[in-house]
């Protein structure tokens, strides 16, 4: 059996402050999993849309969220609400991250203007 090398985002971040794992067995390749997380959109997932309209609802009421595209894969959505892409092994993991506050009721949006080298302490 081959060691499995560590996960980009131990890579990129190897100091955290908590940690959470979960693991999926998915019946087909790594590359088309991958593939599916890209261009997976707000339509693919039951429940995304009204958990979200309800989670969004007083953001959107002020103006401060741009609409969503259910049809647009959501990683190009997230990209244009401030997230970050700071790593990416092409064809097997993408790691994305965003500063916010998102447990605010009328907050919630990424905050704009940071890149990966905010993140990654560069």
């Amino acid at each position: 059996m081959a060691l499995q090398s560590p996960a980009l985002l131990d890579t990129l971040l190897p100091v955290f402050h908590a940690r959470e794992s979960h693991s999926l067995w998915i019946p087909s390749s790594t590359r088309a999993a991958y593939e599916a997380v890209k261009s997976v959109t707000a339509r693919d997932i039951r429940l995304f849309g009204p958990l979200m309209f309800l989670r969004i609802l007083p953001a959107r009421l002020s103006g401060k969220l741009p609409p969503a595209e259910a049809n647009r894969p959501m990683l190009e959505q997230m990209a244009r609400m401030g997230f970050v892409v700071l790593g990416e092994k092409e064809g097997s993991e993408i790691v994305l991250g965003a500063i916010g506050q998102f447990w605010r009721v009328a907050g919630g949006r990424a905050c704009a203007g940071h890149r990966r080298r905010t993140f990654l302490g560069l």
